[in-house]
């Protein structure tokens, strides 16, 4: 209903829970970590050969799993040096922290009964979990007594445990202070560091336990041992491989054994329950140190059953094993996993990585058979293994063999789906497998009826690829099928590409065999309302079906309804020069519209009635409010949401897209006004105080940097957080493009460019990015095959996205004349001429084309003709006739189409006001209408008039990006300087030739040909 104003996989990492919180030590990307140098290895073709290896030599590739936790390149910010500094060098310098307290204390003195009471009662309210109400019991103990160390540390925990870590950290401080032997509370300070990313901070508190432990009447090896692994941790992050591994050993040596009574104890308990996932970071980092061998060792010591990602263990097992010239290893070690009861089905990409570093897949299959034998019936991970191996047709006996085996249960049927779905591609629907996934989805659905629903949704619930999904439907097999749930996914394929009528038959259809059912009632509703902006009976036929929608709870229905309300009447904007019946049109659209906006609030008045505190319903009530030229009283509403729901997300989403509903009007300003005063006193200050870790907030805040406060560096560290939580955030890529670019860093926006398009869903919109991106580096080649691809899967029927038009047809073509020349494209231009005949700006395009090119102007005279019979009024069409006419030597018509040109173009560009000295991004065209204006004036003998126009041509202002679009442009004023020139020379002017007969052609329009 409402959306933002604005708008990998998973890495190793080592989970440390602290005695007073839960917290996480990853595995950041950062230059500083480096990454991991890829390793050369020929595979033998000596006596000692692999079985199963290609037998060529080859650079072995990272494994899907490990490109994101190695994403830099070989040698790219790695400091070899500090890679291998020994733990001691690495420590040399680091000073243990100093802890000041305000008074010193005794920290055996035992408290008052009072304070020990209010003590040992919150930390009972601590074992409960309930931190707040421990934190009361502490203040009261703190005020019966000050300064006491053991109040003052437990205090501190209490605030990490309930979620304040900056007054947490501040109270065990003070603790420290307080005692100075204490290594207890350093311990858990630096566990902290490690939390935030403090790498320096962490290695001097685990130097002052060291300190701490010293002074101590007795020693406490358990907090050595923590802090030994906090360095560990530490130097890791910031590139100390060697040093990081020396203390990962000694801490994996160590014989102490935990007290889970103490801080420190329960947290060497939970380093040892993660020793496997220790040696796996271990072998990590000596792939980083380029020594496979030890990372081998590691990896094979790690025990596979206690890690936490066992399918990340086994993926470094054999990739280790490959560097190590072990392909057999490799296999046997990969089938083993897959045999396993830790493995699932995604693993089967390991079997992928095999095949891609060259192993053989008749092998690979002949091992997965004979592990299959061994395993448990029905083990699916193998199944799922042997698909990536076997071609498409045996896959889909595979997959149908073993659903055979298994019992009739949903869950065994999901998964046969999504794996006949991929049909040994991981990433693409196969249009076959897809096929045979909706028959025995209909098969399931004949057989149990009862669940016919739950068949039906664990495959209309996927998120299928909508090009694959009509060609799937295109199989003879279900091409006429009468079931409705294969007739209701048709219909959402169609939506996918684009094909609109085709989705509308195909519900009519699903009806016809379940006309009850609901859902799809309700989906073929909101395809009518949204269809019935450009055709009215589309708006009566979603009325009727509105009515007959049977839902339990009719929310779903009533939400349709009230869009139906609001779209039926929707006038828009009138342009300045709107005649007077158009006028009056629009004004007896806008009563209807209001009227039915009036019908829509009073029908959510109603429901409020019944459901006074539905958010959903009230937030509706507001959009409905600002559409219907209520603003003022909208956002009181929402001051008021805000008030009553200062934690909900969605009323700041919709108070953020509130701007978007603004009606067009005279008071449009006025309310795009009070809008912005609203977004910067209520919804920014709130934002940062009720949602200080909402995504939205971040967005908006970086907005604001960007946009209002011209900061770039300082949104940057957002955007990277953004990102480092969700990578494939398209938001927030987008605005790092604009970081990176107000910053001046071109390279890392190109980049991040890249990744943005790579995000953006399949269709029309990412096709026009990656032209631009393409044009951009003029990489021209690639641009006539996004074209040339675009037009195929258009004539297939299969483009996504939106649908085919002839405006954005000859978009394209523009382009694809840019990349090959006009000749070249030309075949193109007929192709879509022949699909699109009466579309203005393609018959304009080409025929324009043709008439600057000398050929078959009487043809371009007809094309030009259709466009202006579409669109009379546009000038650039009229400045397109009166040119050819000039070609065919008609000059009184040339000059008066050419007249009328130049002042519908005066109108177009009214409203276009510009910096005073700016170049007109719409100078170009102006000048280009003037030189033809100036040929034809002096081709009827007035050549006063034609050098005043080529004069005033020559003189205009035309922007880059405007030449650059055009080379017609881009030597306008070339030409018109030239013949000015001759002119005052007294010489004959440049003007463009008439070519006579021989350029007049058949005059038989092209797509009317033979």
């Amino acid at each position: 209903m409402f959306h933002l104003f604005f708008e990998r996989s998973a890495r190793f990492a080592v989970p440390i829970f602290c005695a007073a919180c839960c917290v996480s030590i990853g595995r950041p990307a950062s230059a500083q970590n480096g990454g991991l140098p890829p390793v050369d290895v020929e595979f033998s073709d000596g006596a000692d050969a692999p079985d199963v290896a290609a037998g060529a030599a080859r650079a072995i590739a990272l494994p899907p799993g490990l490109t994101d936790e190695f994403a830099s390149t070989a040698g790219e910010g790695v400091d070899v040096e500090r890679l291998n500094r020994s733990a001691e060098e690495a420590l040399a310098d680091i000073e243990p922290a100093a802890f000041e307290a305000d008074e010193q204390a005794d920290p055996v003195a035992a408290l008052s009964p009072l304070a020990q009471r209010s003590l040992d009662r919150a930390l009972a309210l601590m074992r409960d979990g309930r931190s707040f109400d421990a934190i009361e019991s502490l203040l009261e103990a703190e005020r019966l007594a000050p300064g006491h160390p053991l109040v003052a540390r437990t205090l501190g925990l209490a605030y990490v445990r309930g979620g304040n870590h900056v007054l947490g950290a501040a109270n065990l401080r003070r603790s420290a202070g307080l005692d100075p032997a204490d290594t207890e509370v350093r311990v858990i300070l630096a566990r902290l560091a490690l939390e935030q990313g403090a790498w320096d901070e962490a290695l001097s508190l685990a130097a002052s336990v060291s300190a701490a432990d010293a002074a101590a009447p007795a020693s406490n090896p358990a907090a050595l041992c923590v802090a030994d692994y906090t360095r560990a941790v530490a130097l890791d992050e910031i590139g100390d491989a060697l040093a990081a591994i020396t203390l990962y050993e000694r801490v994996l040596a160590s014989e102490i054994e935990p007290d889970a009574q103490s801080p420190a104890g329960r947290e060497l308990y939970i380093i040892r329950e993660r020793t496997a996932d220790i040696r796996q970071r271990i072998g990590d980092l000596h792939l980083r140190r380029n020594d496979p061998g030890a990372a081998l060792t590691a990896f094979q010591s790690a025990n596979i059953e206690r890690a936490s990602d066992p399918a990340a263990l086994a993926t470094r097992r054999v990739y280790a094993l490959l560097l190590e010239r072990l392909p057999n290893d490799a296999v046997e070690q990969a089938v083993a996993f897959l045999a396993s009861p830790r493995a699932t089905e995604f693993d089967a990409a390991l079997i992928g990585y095999l095949i891609e570093q060259g192993i053989d897949a008749g092998a690979l299959d002949a091992q997965l058979v004979a592990a299959q034998e061994q395993a448990p019936a029905g083990h699916f991970p193998l199944v799922a293994a042997r698909a990536v191996v076997l071609p498409q047709a045996q896959t889909i006996g595979l997959i149908d063999a073993w659903l055979a085996d298994q019992p009739a249960r949903l869950d065994t049927f999901r998964r046969a789906i999504a794996l006949l779905r991929s049909a040994g591609r991981a990433t693409q629907d196969d249009p076959e497998a897809l096929a045979r996934a909706f028959a025995l989805t209909a098969s399931a659905m004949r057989r149990e009826p009862r669940r016919a629903n739950d068949y039906a949704a664990a495959l209309l619930n996927q998120n299928i690829d909508a090009v694959a999904l009509i060609r799937a439907m295109r199989r003879p097999e279900i091409r006429d099928t009468d079931n409705a749930m294969l007739l209701r996914l048709t219909a959402s394929g169609y939506l996918g590409v684009g094909r609109y009528e085709d989705a509308v038959t195909a519900y009519a259809r699903a009806l016809t065999h379940e006309p009850d059912d609901a859902p799809t009632q309700l989906a073929f509703a909101r395809l009518l309302i949204a269809l019935g902006t450009q055709e009215d009976d589309k708006f009566a036929q979603a009325a009727t079906l509105l009515g007959e929608v049977g839902y339990d709870d009719a929310w779903d229905r009533f939400a349709a309804y009230i869009d139906y309300l609001r779209l039926s009447a929707d006038p828009g904007e009138l342009p300045a020069q709107a005649n007077a019946v158009d006028r009056r049109t629009h004004e007896r659209e806008s009563r209807r519209h209001a009227i039915n906006l009036n019908t829509a609030q009073q029908m959510i008045a109603k429901r409020l009635e019944r459901h006074p505190n539905d958010l959903d319903l009230l937030l509706l009530q507001v959009q409905v409010m600002t559409e219907a030229n209520y603003l003022p009283q909208a956002i009181r509403q929402l001051e008021g949401l805000l008030t009553r729901f200062p934690t909900r997300e969605i009323v700041y989403s919709a108070a953020l897209s509130l701007h978007r509903y603004i009606q067009p009007g005279r008071n449009r300003a006025r309310d795009l006004d009070a809008f912005i005063t609203f977004y910067n006193r209520t919804i920014l200050p709130r934002l940062s105080q009720y949602l200080p870790d909402s995504r939205t907030a971040r967005l908006m805040e970086i907005n604001s940097l960007l946009d209002r406060v011209n900061r770039p560096e300082r949104a940057l560290p957002i955007i990277e957080a953004m990102l480092e939580a969700n990578p494939d955030d398209a938001t927030a890529l987008d605005a790092l493009i604009d970081a990176y670019t107000a910053l001046g860093d071109t390279a890392r926006a190109d980049a991040a460019k890249r990744r943005w398009i790579a995000l953006l869903p399949q269709g029309l919109s990412k096709v026009y990015e990656q032209i631009d991106y393409a044009i951009e580096h003029d990489d021209m080649e690639q641009v006539a095959a996004l074209v040339y691809e675009t037009f195929a899967l258009d004539a297939e029927g299969v483009l996504p996205g939106m649908p085919m038009t002839g405006g954005i047809a000859t978009s394209l073509l523009f382009d694809l004349s840019q990349a090959v020349g006009r000749e070249q494209a030309e075949p193109a231009y007929l192709v879509q001429l022949a699909r699109f005949p009466d579309d203005a700006s393609l018959n304009n395009s080409l025929g324009y084309q043709w008439a600057v090119a000398d050929k078959e102007l009487l043809a371009a005279e007809l094309m030009i003709q259709r466009a202006l019979d579409a669109e009379p009024e546009v000038s650039s069409y009229l400045d397109s006739m009166g040119w050819v006419l000039y070609k065919l030597g008609r000059f009184e018509e040339a000059q008066r189409y050419m007249t009328e040109a130049i002042a519908r173009q005066q109108i177009e560009h009214r409203a276009y006001e510009l910096p005073e000295g700016a170049p007109d991004p719409r100078g170009g065209s102006r000048a280009v209408l003037l030189d033809h204006m100036g040929d034809i004036l002096y081709a009827r003998g007035n050549v006063g008039a034609a050098q005043r126009h080529w004069t005033t041509a020559r003189d205009l202002r035309i922007a880059p990006e405007s030449m650059d679009a055009d080379p017609e442009t881009a030597t306008v004023a070339q030409r018109c300087r030239a013949k000015v020139a001759a002119l005052e020379a007294g010489e004959q002017p440049p003007v463009a030739r008439v070519p006579g007969e021989a350029a007049h052609g058949s005059g038989v329009h092209p797509a009317d040909r033979e």
